[in-house]
């Protein structure tokens, strides 16, 4: 686990090559002043009086010429937020840490990913140089579009600019909808389904065409002690009821996964949408799948 063991590209099998051993990361931060700044609990996706910081691309640089987000190779021992804040220090001079995380979202390839890490600041600081960008700089969300972009921003630009959700699963419940022995270890079988949320997040559309950047995974009881080492995927662990908490904190902006009826009805009187455990399921399956 060495600093920059990340650094080198990867043959992929899409037929192009990528920068970054295990994969690369960048940060699309977004700047809204005073009581507009993003809240996960609110109707989501970037307001057009929003800026976000952008950076040219050096000419030597593979994509040279082009507006993308600063970002580059993770090494072996960062998760992907790591990555995208020490990369927009390194590159812009700006430290994002105390940034407020929206979410990410992901791009995969058949041999390598890029995580573009999604956060929200009231700070916008001013940018520097380094060899790696012809400029860096604020620009207004209206602007973008307008630019040579990377090719990989360009494609991934419809879905970090348009709607997104929090997804918050009520653990017991949907962990309750599967026979895989649940019931033997309450505890274990809540720390799989949490495990397995990673491969959702980042990757999963709702059923309306938002995008699925972060997950609040609700637990109670016996399974108060599981964990999450995904940044996007947060576990809160209920002083009570499971379903008092999710009640309490949702929000127009998020989707409840649940297949409780009264819950479904509390969530849905604080402008919460809802689905049902099977629907989380199947998309666990799928991008657990080969």
């Amino acid at each position: 686990m060495a600093v920059s063991d990340g650094n080198g590209w990867v043959e992929c099998g899409c037929g192009s090559r990528h920068w970054g051993r295990f994969g690369a990361a960048g940060l699309l931060l977004i700047h809204e002043s005073g009581s507009d700044v993003a809240r996960h609990s609110e109707p989501a996706g970037l307001k057009p009086t929003s800026a976000v910081l952008l950076q040219h691309r050096a000419t030597w640089s593979h994509e040279g010429g082009t507006w993308g987000l600063p970002g580059g190779a993770r090494d072996s021992h960062e998760d992907v937020v790591t990555t995208a804040l020490r990369e927009t220090w390194e590159e812009t001079g700006i430290d994002a840490a105390s940034s407020a995380l929206l979410g990410i979202h992901v791009t995969n390839h058949p041999s390598w990913s890029y995580t573009t890490v999604l956060m929200s600041t009231r700070l916008q600081g001013d940018p520097r140089l380094n060899r790696e960008s012809i400029q860096v700089r604020w620009l207004p969300v209206a602007d973008v579009e307008d630019l040579p972009l990377h090719p990989g921003f360009a494609a991934s630009w419809p879905r970090l600019s348009g709607s997104r959700v929090r997804l918050v699963v009520d653990v017991a419940n949907v962990m309750g909808s599967r026979a895989d022995g649940w019931w033997r270890d309450r505890a274990l079988a809540a720390q799989r389904l949490v495990d397995e949320l990673a491969a959702v997040v980042g990757r999963t559309l709702t059923p309306d065409g938002a995008l699925v950047t972060l997950i609040s995974a609700v637990v109670e009881g016996e399974a108060s002690p599981v964990i999450s080492t995904h940044p996007a995927v947060l576990v809160t662990a209920a002083d009570g009821s499971a379903d008092d908490e999710i009640a309490a904190t949702v929000g127009s902006a998020d989707l409840v996964v649940t297949a409780d009826r009264e819950l479904g009805e509390r969530v849905a009187a604080a402008g919460a949408s809802v689905v049902g455990p099977q629907w989380l399921l199947h998309r666990i399956a799928a991008a657990s799948g080969p």
